[in-house]
């Protein structure tokens, strides 16, 4: 493994490739202090035909939100250059509302800093102001990046990849120590077998550092395990800074704070309070990467859907929700998505009495319709679940009652008892959510009940595949 404080000491960072970055560096990135000033840097669009070049001096610096922003002063040779660069730059930039921007109208970005390193960025959408002899191009840059080739092939062992996250994340401890100036730093370690994982939390950051085997591929086995640690902690891993080393380079990069998921957090599938809490998160990080061989599995596209939306609107939090767990059953159960015996049965009893009852057309349709929908819906598919001990039937009808109220929602201002139920009801279906990505991966372990109320000072109920699961307490 890495050393587990190689980027919180006061030395530079010196990985298996000779690469160093100070503490200073990795500081003022987390306290949004970064600034990189340059005296060589070339903007190209990005399109084989003819590509408009803006260079020059410049920097780029962090604002306040942790944004990268970059700033460039090019100089014309003459008027009939200013007049052509402001012709250049806004053509074809005449959007209509609602269009998809082409790849096209977007720039590269080279420069190189004081020390003579050279950083590389894409896609980069332009701001021009202009001057007499010269014009400001602005810029958001949502990565930075430099490479270093190995120059010793021997000495590197294996890859590994080292990464700076903002915000505070709970885990088992099971090391700690002190390092410079009094800060603390607590660890924790993930075997992944192959491969290794190692957490520390220190201060306002967490740090991962993972070791990646050979016969892997570094950015899909970096990417896999970030999704696997970060959906075991409930949050997003959104770095602002990573090492990535492997036998012919080194990458550092630089990442603007990701302002959707910085400090968003959900609440996690399984126990991490304790530190024997820690075997459940490495069972389940081994199941994510036995289970997921290449980065953004579905189910992970619902589980980052659902934190975005987390505890900002009850209503908005609710669909996101109840239609993600639709989901998972299309991607992930569509085995179960069979007729229900038992309901075609009671259906085709049914439909020939419809057509006997003495009402209208429209509603023998719309009953004859609802009753061939349900033979083969997601209600269906769930209460096969029911029977294949994944989800409880209080589960499901949690579940229906919410996406009901959704989808039908009241014509009033909704009561603090409205909210309340609405809540109590999302946090079952953020359960059901939970077992059925569970069972997918094929995880036994356990899980946290939180359709259960728990009170602030203690631990939720848990359950596991098999075992008897908790009473449901929440009223309907």
């Amino acid at each position: 493994m890495l050393p587990s404080n190689h980027l919180l000491t006061r030395t530079p960072l010196k990985n298996r490739l000779g690469f160093s970055v100070s503490i200073t560096f990795a500081s003022d990135l987390l306290l949004n202090h970064f600034s990189l000033d340059f005296f060589n840097g070339r903007l190209t669009k990005q399109t084989d035909s003819s590509p408009q070049t803006f260079s020059g001096p410049g920097r780029i610096t962090q604002d306040k939100d942790g944004v990268l922003r970059l700033e460039l002063l090019h100089s014309f040779v003459d008027q009939q250059a200013r007049g052509q660069a402001f012709d250049d730059f806004y053509k074809g930039r005449a959007l209509a509302f609602g269009q998809i921007v082409a790849a096209e109208l977007y720039y590269a970005l080279e420069i190189t800093d004081m020390s003579g390193q050279v950083w590389q960025s894409a896609n980069l959408w332009l701001d021009y102001e202009d001057g007499d002899t010269g014009c400001i191009v602005r810029a958001k840059v949502r990565r930075l990046e430099t490479v270093r080739k190995q120059l010793a092939p021997a000495t590197v062992i294996s890859m590994s990849s080292t990464a700076i996250v903002p915000g505070v994340f709970e885990f088992p401890i099971q090391q700690s120590g002190w390092i410079t100036e009094g800060r603390e730093y607590k660890g924790c370690a993930i075997p992944l077998n192959p491969g290794n994982c190692h957490l520390t939390r220190c201060e306002n950051h967490l740090k991962v550092d993972i070791d990646i085997p050979e016969n892997e591929e570094l950015e899909s086995f970096r990417k896999r395990v970030h999704q696997a640690v970060g959906f075991i902690l409930g949050g997003s891993l959104s770095p602002i800074h990573e090492i990535l080393s492997s036998k012919d380079e080194t990458r550092c990069v630089i990442y603007s704070r990701d302002q959707h998921s910085n400090g968003r957090t959900l609440p996690h599938p399984i126990p991490k309070k304790w530190p024997h809490d820690a075997k459940h998160m490495a069972a389940l990080a081994q199941c994510f990467m036995t289970s997921e061989h290449t980065p953004f599995p579905a189910f992970i596209g619902y589980w980052y859907r659902i934190q975005h939306a987390w505890g900002y609107d009850l209503e908005n939090q609710a669909l996101v929700l109840t239609t993600a767990i639709e989901g998972l059953v299309t991607d992930y159960f569509g085995s179960r998505l069979t007729p229900d015996p038992e309901f075609v049965s009671q259906a085709e009893v049914a439909l020939p009495l419809i057509v006997e009852l003495p009402i209208g057309e429209r509603a023998k349709k719309a009953a004859q319709s609802a009753l061939d929908k349900n033979k083969k819906s997601a209600r269906s598919a769930f209460y096969a679940l029911v029977g294949d001990g994944i989800l409880t039937q209080d589960l499901v009808e949690k579940w229906a009652k919410l996406r009901h109220s959704i989808v039908h929602p009241k014509n009033r201002e909704l009561t603090e008892e409205d909210l309340q139920i609405m809540a109590n009801r999302s946090h079952s279906c953020l359960e059901m959510f939970y077992r059925m990505i569970l069972s997918h991966l094929q995880y036994k372990g356990e899980f946290i009940c939180w359709s259960q109320p728990v009170g602030p000072e203690e631990d939720p109920p848990t359950a596991s595949f098999g075992s008897a699961a908790p009473a449901h307490l929440e009223a309907s």
